[in-house]
Parts: C-alpha cells; sequence; structure tokens
C-alpha cells in the first residue's frame, strides 16, 4: 500500500488552507468595507485590487496531482491513480508535482477521447510508458499482441525496470523487482 504521509503533499494541503483562510478573512473584510463605508469607497476600490493578485499558490496542475494522490488514498490504493484529463498547461506541473512528492510511478486510467494526446504530454515531460494497453473493447492488446481482459492503461514516468501486479480494482500497477516478471 502507498504511504499515506506524504510531506511534500502534506505541505501543499498546510499552504491551500492557510490560503483558504486568508480568502474567507478577505471576504469578511469586503462585507465590513461595504457596511460601513458603501460600495463606492476607495478602500472597496483597493480591496478589489488586493483580491485580484491574491493568487491561488498552485495551478492546476499541482492541484490535479495533490487529488489523486488524496483519492489513491482514500481507496487504499498500492499507486496513485489519475483519471482526470490534464490540459497541455497542467502536464509539466502535474508531473513535477509527482517527482518532488518521491512518487515514481502513476497509473493512468483516464478514458477520454484525448488519452493519447496525454500520453505524447507526458512523454515531452519526461515520462515514460512501462507497459502500454490499446483498449478494444472489453479486451486489450499488448505491445506483444498477445490479449487479455479489459485493464486500464499504465503510465509510469523514469524509475528502475518495472514488473507488474494487479490491482483489487483491476487496474495493472508496477512495482519495483525483487525476482521475475509476475504474469498479466
Amino acid at each position: 500500500m502507498m504511504n499515506t504521509n506524504n510531506t511534500y503533499f502534506e505541505n501543499l494541503y498546510r499552504i491551500g488552507c492557510e490560503y483558504e483562510a486568508a480568502r474567507a478573512e478577505r471576504q469578511a473584510r469586503k462585507q465590513q468595507i461595504i457596511d460601513t463605508l458603501g460600495w463606492e469607497s476607495d478602500e472597496l476600490k483597493a480591496w478589489y485590487e488586493e483580491d485580484k493578485a491574491a493568487k491561488f499558490p498552485f495551478e492546476q496542475g499541482a492541484c490535479k496531482a495533490y487529488r489523486a494522490w488524496k483519492s489513491s488514498i482514500s481507496r487504499q490504493e498500492d499507486e496513485v491513480e489519475v483519471d482526470d484529463f490534464l490540459w497541455e498547461k497542467e502536464v509539466g506541473e502535474f508531473v513535477d508535482t509527482l517527482r518532488q512528492a518521491e512518487i515514481a510511478t502513476f497509473v493512468y486510467t483516464n478514458q477520454s477521447t484525448a488519452v493519447m494526446e496525454n500520453l505524447h504530454q507526458f512523454a515531452a515531460a519526461g515520462c515514460n510508458t512501462t507497459l502500454f494497453l490499446c483498449l478494444f473493447g472489453s479486451y486489450i492488446i499488448t505491445q506483444d499482441g498477445a490479449e487479455g481482459q479489459f485493464l486500464p492503461l499504465l503510465f509510469l514516468y523514469p524509475c528502475q525496470r518495472l514488473f507488474y501486479t494487479k490491482l483489487s480494482r483491476g487496474c495493472l500497477t508496477a512495482l519495483i523487482p525483487q525476482t521475475s516478471p509476475k504474469t498479466l
């Protein structure tokens, strides 16, 4: 099972909570300004400028990495499962966030029509595919042409040579080998 105590993600969560507390405080201050000085006050105009400058501390790529990790923890999975589509501008930060969190692998299970687009973007961000599965109905055809039951796609970024084992949800995951590959 995956480590549930990840210092990097716990720090992201803490920073996000601090931002939300500051945002709530700004909203309360806005209402106080409106109630005491009115809608046309210079203080309210300054508040709008301050609020506009108070940008959320993370981009969407980092947020999606955190949500994937947190969801995988709550489902008690062995690997981080990514079932969310990533826009091109999110992929680099997503991969960097996983690396900074010292997560060496993730299982990519998105089923949108743009899966291949994400795979190319992952590759451009320095990821590699340890096992590529072409999905045809309820069967898969692997790179060596073997057929089997439907399994979602596994995508990994650079690490040691890996072997596979099944997860409880039917996804394939990768483990650093101790002996020889397990059969699919």
